[in-house]
């Protein structure tokens, strides 16, 4: 609630200022910094639902799983993505869950950060394809195909380095046709 409080204040500021300045650049900035504060505003709203679903989601849980819904923590979500989720690694720390997408002319291509061999890779395979869900656009995916790719080409170069440093150097291709 503070967050929310916070950008709605400063999204009122910086409205006043842009009405109340004629400097042509100096206005232009304002505007660019006011856009920025409603994108922040409406990413943390969103936030905000995505934290009330989860709740709900362990409320309902807790019904059937008590023991193990008790053992785990709050519901959190991140302001600048509510769809990520965390998962714990072997060793108990805890990383966001992710993978990269990126749109091509006829669909997507999934970076796998974790090996072809991952389950979710393997039940995409069996099952021919499967939805995915991005920017809040949901999208019906099929004809997938695994390709190793040590240069990494189909990604934007700063994603290369990233997938080199985890060593990862396979993709999915994910139709939407």
């Amino acid at each position: 609630e503070r967050i929310e409080q916070a950008v709605a204040q400063r999204v009122a500021e910086l409205k006043s200022e842009l009405d109340t300045d004629s400097a042509e650049p100096e206005r232009q900035r304002k505007k660019r910094a006011l856009q920025a504060a409603e994108q922040r505003a409406q990413r943390v709203e969103r936030a905000r639902q995505k934290l009330a679903e989860l709740e709900q989601e362990k409320a309902a849980r807790a019904k059937t799983h008590p023991q193990e819904e008790a053992e785990k923590s709050e519901p959190k979500v991140s302001v600048s993505d509510p769809e990520a989720r965390s998962m714990r690694l072997a060793d108990g720390a805890v990383a966001p869950a992710w993978n990269v997408q990126v749109a091509t002319a006829n669909g997507f291509i999934i970076a796998l950060t974790y090996s072809s061999q991952s389950e979710w890779v393997k039940n995409v395979l069996a099952s021919g394809g499967c939805e995915l869900k991005t920017r809040g656009k949901k999208y019906r995916l099929s004809a997938p195909n695994v390709v190793r790719d040590p240069t990494r080409r189909r990604f934007p170069i700063p994603v290369r380095v990233v997938l080199r440093i985890v060593g990862a150097d396979e993709y999915m291709e994910l139709s939407t046709r």
